[in-house]
């Protein structure tokens, strides 16, 4: 259940189906990242939606999950790709840590660890 929650944020945003992430998403989901604290599912959908325009898009790759406590939270390794638009090849990779928080199936709280 941990990596599959996880799974699900990861693969509606990386498909850009912000209905999808709302799904998975607590209506006071907190969401920590480099751009500050978001507060929200509609606050949240705002940062998932891409912006236009330039020549690469992110993606993210779940490596991992491990449960880190009691009740539903969770540390998962992933791997944040900067993919070319065009032919999809790999410009850039990172790796990141990130907090999850869930509450009866859905994340409570999503933070990125920063570099």
């Amino acid at each position: 259940m941990d990596k599959d929650l996880v799974q699900a944020f990861v693969d509606a945003f990386n498909a850009e189906d912000l209905e999808a992430l709302a799904m998975v998403l607590d209506d006071d989901v907190v969401l920590i990242g480099q751009r500050g604290r978001i507060v929200g599912i509609d606050a949240v959908k705002k940062w998932a939606t891409r912006i236009p325009g330039g020549d690469l898009h992110q993606h993210l790759v779940v490596d991992n999950v491990t449960r880190t406590g009691p009740g539903d939270r969770m540390v998962a390794d992933v791997r944040r790709q900067w993919l070319w638009k065009e032919g999809g090849g790999i410009a850039d990779e990172s790796h990141l840590k990130i907090t999850v928080e869930a509450r009866e199936g859905r994340i409570t709280h999503w933070e990125i660890e920063q570099p």
